[in-house]
């Protein structure tokens, strides 16, 4: 366990936020703790940092979306053990408790609050969900009254006849919306900006309509009556008065007055609703839906990752500087983002894919040694260590994006004693790229593949 632990404290209500140390969190009882990996932002975190509202306690350390590895249980855990990879909702906003804030190096999280991870998917696609997917199921299973389904691969309606419509569609929430919903066995229909519409067919969407046209309704309607289906349900994740007005007029003259809508802010009061309306709280959902959470984030998220039938989504963009970069975070979804999820990463990654193992003067097929690790801190050297003085390395791949240590050159020097490899830094853009290097003392080639 590192010994330290690093977090973004808030110590006032609107103040300004601090890199310090801090304790070590201890979990209760039916608590783990996650050395987080990776951590994501949300709208919610700067706008409780400016406006202060729901928390009660300070210093504080917000944020919701962790993903990384057990590093304790509670006495009364079942589901987790030490060294799981998971991912995890961190409970602040319900508990006022800085131990359950995201922002720092380790989390305390619920144990109905977390997922077992994928071997193979990473960290920071992992940190996507908890806000995502404790949102979604709050709407489904507790405003719409859903039924929950037996598996990850059962439905709850038959295909072809249920739609459910979604305005706005281009967000990480909605990411996770439209997958559950698809699974559950409804057609989903959507709006979003064009350059959205092929992502979010991906993902599930049947039909994805432009937000800015201004005859979406009944184009909506009308794609509803041809497909015949029926549509009682409805979701809007903008929640201004122009998207509200528009997502109960296609509710009411579908499915009428006893259709439900389930909004991201409340129906103001002045405006009359034709329909049942309900407001979405995802912090809510593990304290007074405990075991509506365990059964989804323990059983059927866990499943449905695991076979595919929930995948990442939206594509993330790292911002480097990890947990010192929160203040970046914050402004940069203050500002405006959209069709992409701001993540960081507390450690450096890197793993060594293909090493050739041989003296330089051996003629035959050297044999392959992979050597995956996560690395931080001292740890590179000890991933060094592994390789022997006259390895030759034959690929390196950092993998994720953001500052990953790659071995970027090697010593100049041509003795065959001579120091261990060393690592320096590089840097690369979010987009997918390649980085050549060369190691000089073995004459061989390295090759970053970064996304």
């Amino acid at each position: 366990m590192t010994s330290e632990n690093i977090a973004a404290l808030l110590s006032t209500k609107q103040g300004q936020i601090e890199i310090a140390k801090r304790p070590i969190p201890t979990p209760q009882a039916d608590e783990i703790l996650v050395h987080n990996k990776a951590i994501a932002g949300n709208p919610v975190d700067w706008m409780v940092r400016d406006y202060g509202f729901g928390i009660t306690e300070y210093p504080i350390v917000l944020g919701s979306d962790v993903a990384g590895v057990v590093e304790h249980v509670g006495a009364n855990v079942t589901r987790f053990k030490v060294g799981d990879r998971v991912l995890g909702f961190a409970g602040v906003l319900a508990t006022s408790k800085a131990d359950h804030g995201a922002w720092q190096t380790y989390t305390v999280v619920k144990e109905q609050a977390a997922t077992v991870l994928p071997s193979a998917m990473a960290f920071e696609d992992a940190a996507v969900f908890p806000m995502a997917m404790a949102t979604s199921i709050n709407a489904f299973f507790v405003q719409f009254g859903l039924p929950r389904p037996a598996d990850a691969h059962s439905t709850i309606f038959s295909p072809g006849t249920e739609c459910l419509f979604i305005w706005g569609g281009g967000g990480a929430v909605a990411a996770s919306m439209i997958q559950l919903a698809k699974a559950l066995g409804f057609t989903v229909y959507t709006t979003a900006s064009p350059k959205h519409h092929d992502r979010l067919r991906r993902l599930g969407a049947a039909e994805v309509f432009d937000y800015e046209d201004a005859n979406v309704v009944n184009k909506v309607l009308d794609k509803v009556s041809s497909a015949g289906l029926h549509l009682s349900h409805a979701i809007d994740n903008t929640s201004k008065k122009d998207t509200l007005l528009a997502t109960s007029e296609i509710l009411v003259r579908s499915g009428g007055p006893s259709s439900k809508l389930v909004t991201l802010l409340d129906w103001p009061e002045d405006m009359p609703c034709p329909v049942q309306k309900f407001s979405f709280f995802a912090f809510t959902t593990f304290a007074e839906h405990a075991d509506l959470a365990g059964w989804f984030f323990n059983d059927w998220l866990a499943e449905a990752l695991a076979e595919r039938v929930i995948v990442p989504a939206p594509p993330v963009v790292i911002v480097d500087g990890g947990i010192g970069s929160v203040i970046k975070v914050f402004d940069r979804i203050k500002a405006g983002v959209n069709g992409v999820k701001v993540v960081i990463l507390t450690v450096t990654k890197v793993i060594v894919v293909e090493a050739q193992v041989g003296p330089a003067s051996d003629k035959q097929v050297p044999r392959v040694k992979q050597i995956p690790a996560w690395v931080e801190g001292p740890a590179i050297d000890e991933l060094l260590d592994e390789l022997p003085d006259y390895a030759n390395v034959a690929r390196v791949d950092a993998v994720g994006r953001g500052e990953c240590a790659t071995l970027a050159h090697i010593s100049a020097s041509n003795s065959m004693d001579s120091s261990r490899p060393h690592l320096a830094t590089s840097r690369t853009a979010a987009s997918t790229q390649e980085q050549r290097t060369t190691f000089p003392k073995y004459g061989a080639s390295g090759s970053t593949n970064r996304s």
